[in-house]
């Protein structure tokens, strides 16, 4: 079983500018603490990557600088803690401010899901 695993501060920031599409969402992710920007796919392939990206800093992708058009994000995700192969943290509507705590990996998708319907 997986033990607790806290988020060093600044690893579980992200930024996320999200796209509906016919057979699901997709987009772009940036870590400011890593230095990473990345696209994804679909919203499975985001979790995947996140969670790559918070088992280690030091094997994380190559750093490339952000361009202008990927600075704004429509959607700001900290996760805070790690447990039992799940997350937990806030979401945070960049339009709304809005802020939405999950508890779950669950949790976040549904919550992402409704932000995207909107």
């Amino acid at each position: 079983m997986q033990e607790n695993r806290s988020i060093a501060p600044g690893l579980g920031a992200f930024r996320l500018t999200l796209q509906s599409r016919e057979n699901g969402f997709c987009g772009y992710v940036y870590s400011a603490a890593l230095g990473c920007r990345a696209e994804f796919t679909s919203l499975a392939r985001l979790i995947v990557l996140l969670e790559e990206w918070m088992n280690t800093a030091t094997d994380s992708p190559v750093p490339e600088k952000p361009s202008a058009a990927a600075a704004p994000a429509d959607v700001e995700l900290e996760v805070r803690l790690r447990r039992h192969y799940s997350w937990q943290g806030q979401l945070r509507d960049s339009k709304s401010g809005a802020v939405f705590p999950f508890h779950s990996v669950l949790e976040l998708l549904l919550q992402l899901e409704a932000l995207l319907e909107q």
